[in-house]
């Protein structure tokens, strides 16, 4: 995954707010809205990286990039479709398509994310006409309720589909469940999570499954009834103990391919197996001789035709490679390191989501050198590039999620977002009529000294309006990429420095650049200054945040490696201090309890050495936000601490601090949830959840950002369906704000069903923008495709 997010775009408001604008008040801020979903974006038009792709036995082609769908048929790119800001049937508008599955009658299931009033769930796209499916909320016959997900669908136009971790059928309009979590797993165990599946055209699925209890399993339901095939712990009659399956694929005579390991015993036992008549099979064992390749080592996706011929990937003793067995015989049809037919490199990152069609055509989506990802298709001998990032793209992009990063001294807003064409990208919104004043800085189609960018985990802007990017390349490089106003420069990284894609960074008001790494002196903090990298100190763990000031102290949360605690801990003249860790006694009462640490935490320092950082508290569901200052630590606000309103604070997190050490934070009260602003030991609301904004009413609002002008940024869903990015300061005596907003008599409950939905779907939102970014293109590309 694009590292790309299904991102959640306001599925909120089938639901009346029911609010009083008529007796709403002026608040005390003036509010400018910066960006929008739907907007224009000022990146290239050109495609950002292919999540996912399937092939029928027609040669027609769906594949999915940036949150749209491409169908390719007859050689060229016939239609587009499910994009942000096209009309869903019933109402709305895709805001985000994913997961898309092409059978043989040319039908296309897919994951549709759309705005109210429509509703999100699986479509249909037959022959150019897009029908619901199942809609987010049905209930199955188990009575859980669906959020439907990555269809595998057979000719007849039934599919199977993830439930959460959960397996369902979908036939003739009949949904069954097949494997829920918690249900007993023939041969012994409880199903956790299925991970892997395949269908065919008399609806047997195949599918594999992590147990409860450990290892994993390969099952066959058919008929109703489920069948294990092969699971972790199964022994061979020579001795050798089975480890997992990896991948799975099944055709109409129910023969099922998939790769395996063993744990202990003859190396040959493992490899691409067949089950067929009730057996399985090793067919290409571990340790064979490949063609052009060294031999085989592991089998890392696979697909099966209903003439029995299996494509697969292998991990080589001499790198990556894809191909086709059939009647005995092994070809190879792309290899890594090899060029492509387009002058591009077949990377050693890996070759994903192999499919075959009955014609015995190979379609394969590649990590590339020089573009990334890139889809091709073998046949007849010879590869075809289809489609890649870098192609141009008839579609002007469009911002989907806009989400505050950094606001400098100038209010300009630094932000990130995945837009339509050209996936997630970082941009600036400086002061001015909305979306007339954004600039596009990187995105994952943008070319550096070491290649294409392929994804950025994390960013960070100064005062100043200096952005620092961590950028993994192309070329298998980890990066920190420099803008200081001239485009992006090489600060850091290369081959002899690893940057963990989970890793954090932060640049301070004097342009120096701290992040942590596994470099050639080891793994720890570092530090880019002046042209030079040098290594500060290693740390016993990993940071999940980190903050600098221009004074060179630092402040990051750290997830400790034992006996050190979790905890926020600070650096400064080469020493390494823990500030708030598990177990110690917290300003206030009770003690911090880091047990699941969060970027949401902080912690923030400023130019004068002064932290800010948010604690969860060993007192259930309490938490509040502390300052270290000269080594004293204090309480600021927290669980049962008194809000504007007269009503209580019950949760904080997410702090800002600036120069003046006033600091803005998220907040949820008993009466509301809200943005607030700490300053000179006084707490005052900027916007809360029910506030009216330019005729709209706030739903859910998140990731204040303050500058050291006291201006706060942060993110807003409104009842229109777009999120937006404001920037809100404290008006004068007679000042009248761009965009005004009054609080309602009647403010959304933090408790209210639509509030939760709404932080529901943004958390949703951003863990499956971090988990995509990371995870999903060894998960989303090996789920096998139903072969018709």
């Amino acid at each position: 995954m694009s590292r790309r997010v299904p991102l959640l775009l306001a599925i909120l408001l089938s639901i009346s707010f029911g609010l009083h604008q008529s007796s709403a008040a002026q608040s005390a801020y003036g509010f400018e809205r910066r960006v929008s979903t739907g907007n224009i974006s000022p990146s290239p038009s050109l495609l950002g990286i292919i999540l996912e792709s399937s092939l029928n036995d027609r040669g027609q082609i769906v594949y999915g990039s940036d949150g749209g769908l491409f169908y390719y048929s007859g050689g060229h790119v016939v239609s587009l479709f499910g994009e942000v800001g096209t009309p869903a049937p019933g109402g709305g508008k895709f805001s985000f398509s994913y997961g898309s599955n092409l059978n043989s009658a040319g039908e296309v299931i897919f994951r549709g994310e759309v705005t109210a009033p429509g509703v999100s769930g699986l479509y249909a796209n037959s022959k150019g006409k897009i029908s619901l499916l199942i809609p987010d909320g049905t209930v199955a016959s188990n009575g859980k309720s669906l959020t439907p997900q990555y269809p595998v669908a057979n000719a007849a136009g039934d599919f199977a589909f993830l439930n959460n971790s959960d397996l369902y059928l979908y036939s003739k309009g009949v949904i069954t469940p097949i494997a829920v979590a918690g249900q007993a797993a023939p041969g012994g165990g409880t199903f956790n999570v299925v991970s892997q599946y395949a269908i065919n055209q008399s609806d047997q699925v195949a599918f594999t499954s992590y147990l409860a209890s450990g290892g994993t399993g390969l099952y066959l339901a058919s008929g109703g009834t489920v069948t294990k095939i092969l699971a972790t712990g199964d022994t061979f009659p020579d001795g050798s103990v089975f480890s997992f399956p990896n991948g799975v694929a099944l055709n109409d005579a129910g023969q099922i391919a998939f790769g395996g390991i063993i744990s202990s015993g003859l190396p040959q036992d493992g490899g691409l197996f067949l089950f067929s008549g009730g057996k399985s099979k090793v067919i290409v064992p571990i340790g064979s001789s490949l063609p052009n390749s060294g031999y085989l080592e592991n089998v890392v996706g696979v697909s099966i035709n209903n003439a029995g011929q299996i494509a697969f990937g292998g991990v080589t003793s001499a790198g990556l490679a894809t191909y086709i067995v059939s009647a005995g015989n092994l070809t190879q049809v792309a290899f890594s390191g090899e060029t492509a037919p387009d002058g591009d490199i077949f990377s050693s990152e890996g070759q994903f989501g192999v499919q075959i069609n009955s014609a015995g055509e190979v379609l394969l989506l590649s990590s590339m050198i020089h573009h990334y990802d890139a889809l091709y298709l073998f046949s007849a001998g010879q590869l075809t590039r289809i489609a890649g990032v870098d192609d141009p793209v008839k579609h002007a992009p469009i911002f989907e999620f806009p989400t505050p990063i950094n606001i400098d001294a100038s209010d300009q807003v630094l932000f990130s977002d995945s837009t339509f064409p050209g996936g997630s990208g970082l941009f600036l919104a400086s002061p001015g009529e909305i979306n007339r004043n954004t600039t596009f800085i990187a995105n994952e189609t943008t070319d550096v000294s070491t290649g294409s960018i392929s994804f950025m985990p994390a960013s960070a802007m100064n005062s100043s309006g200096e952005v620092a990017i961590e950028a993994f390349t192309s070329e298998n490089y980890s990066t920190v990429q420099l803008d200081s106003g001239t485009g992006l420069n090489l600060a850091a990284g290369g081959p002899n420095t690893d940057l963990d894609p989970n890793s954090v960074l932060s640049i301070n008001n004097s342009g120096q650049v701290a992040f942590f790494a596994y470099g050639p002196s080891g793994s720890g903090l570092y530090l880019y200054s002046d042209g030079q990298t040098d290594f500060l100190t290693p740390i016993p763990g990993f940071p999940f945040s980190l903050s600098s000031s221009a004074g060179g102290s630092l402040a990051f949360l750290l997830q400790a490696t034992p006996p050190n605690q979790n905890g926020i801990y600070s650096y400064v003249n080469g020493t390494v201090t823990a500030v708030a860790v598990t177990g110690a006694a917290a300003p206030g009462g009770g003690n911090f309890s880091y047990f699941n640490p969060s970027p949401r935490l902080g912690p923030v320092v400023n130019d004068n050495g002064v932290v800010a950082f948010a604690a969860p508290l060993d007192v259930a569901d309490q938490s509040g936000i502390f300052l270290s200052m000269n080594n004293t630590l204090s309480r600021v606000v927290g669980s049962g601490d008194a809000a504007p309103d007269g009503s209580t604070f019950v949760s904080v997190d997410s702090p800002s601090i600036n120069s003046s050490g006033d600091i803005a934070f998220w907040g949820i009260t008993s009466s509301e949830l809200g943005i607030f602003l700490y300053s000179k030991g006084v707490i005052t609301k900027v916007v809360a959840s029910g506030d009216i904004l330019r005729k709209q009413t706030v739903g859910y609002l998140d990731y204040p950002r303050l500058s050291d002008s006291g201006h706060v940024a942060f993110m807003a869903m409104l009842s229109d369906g777009r999120t937006s990015v404001f920037v809100a300061h404290r008006l004068r005596a007679g000042e009248v704000s761009q965009d005004s907003l009054r609080s309602s008599s009647a403010p959304l409950s933090p408790d209210s069903p639509l509030v939760k939905q709404l932080r529901g779907l943004n958390d949703s939102a951003m863990a499956e923008r971090r988990r995509q970014e990371v995870v999903a293109p060894n998960t989303l590309r090996s789920v096998p495709i139903a072969q018709n």
